[in-house]
């Protein structure tokens, strides 16, 4: 047998063989059916909901299933802003899903929740109901506010993040507040759920003024009981205005 008889006949067998391993890979993928979808631990979406949101059918050929199809579709979902899938070869689908984190609510012509960003996020079914304040008193110029707008609007944007920064210094003082406000003169101001006391912001210097409030609380709100207090006005630099029933306290901290 000659050395090209040989080169031919070796030539014929790989590519046989190539053929072979290419149709059993193939029969393979199809022979691993999905057994089951594994959802990450959430915190406001049920896992339930999240896989039929996906419209894969536990049985289906594992390999069939088109993984940035499938994340395309759960990233229609407002409430997620990123998905990871992996396949395994056992059979099972892993999603892990990254939430967006309720900041606050608002109402534009419905009731809605906001991320950091301004996104509106429908009130829809959830795991928790997030205890967030309300922002109000901004006008919003009329757009066609749906779930997953984002409302660009500067006070909004300020809002969230004076309550970021409330939350970062104090999560304490943060809980008492039911609503930030945007009063008439363009000062914010806070509302307690409590007995409503207006807590005055003003413009400027929140972590300031938020430093100030947390230390005027601890020492005397909590003393001489919120029920006693008519509103904090810390619109002034390193002072606060306060206000009590039947006496005006100014106290510099």
């Amino acid at each position: 047998m000659s050395l090209k008889t040989s080169y031919i006949i070796w030539m014929v067998l790989i590519i046989i063989s190539f053929l072979l391993l290419c149709g059993f890979a193939h029969e393979w993928k199809q022979i691993i059916l999905l057994k089951d979808i594994n959802i990450n631990q959430t915190r406001y979406l049920y896992e339930d909901d999240i896989i039929k949101q996906t419209g894969l059918i536990i049985g289906m050929p594992l390999y069939s299933i088109d993984m940035d199809s499938v994340r395309q579709i759960l990233l229609k979902n407002p409430y997620i802003s990123d998905v990871v899938i992996n396949k395994q070869l056992s059979g099972v689908l892993d999603i892990k899903v990254f939430e967006r984190e309720i900041k606050a609510s608002i109402f534009v012509e419905k009731f809605y929740y906001l991320d950091n960003e301004a996104r509106l996020l429908p009130k829809t079914k959830l795991k928790i109901i997030p205890n967030v304040p309300i922002i109000s008193g901004i006008k919003l110029k009329k757009e066609n506010y749906k779930s997953g707008y984002i409302i660009n609007d500067e006070y909004i944007l300020t809002a969230l993040r004076i309550l970021d920064t409330t939350r970062s210094i104090d999560d304490e003082f943060y809980s008492l507040i039911s609503e930030i406000n945007l009063n008439e003169n363009r000062d914010f101001l806070f509302l307690t759920n409590d007995f409503a006391i207006p807590i005055i912001l003003g413009k400027e210097n929140y972590n300031e003024k938020i430093l100030l409030l947390s230390s005027f609380w601890k020492q005397f709100v909590i003393e001489n009981g919120s029920q006693n207090l008519k509103y904090v006005d810390a619109r002034f630099k390193d002072q606060l205005v306060v206000k009590w029933k039947d006496i005006i306290h100014r106290n510099i901290l």
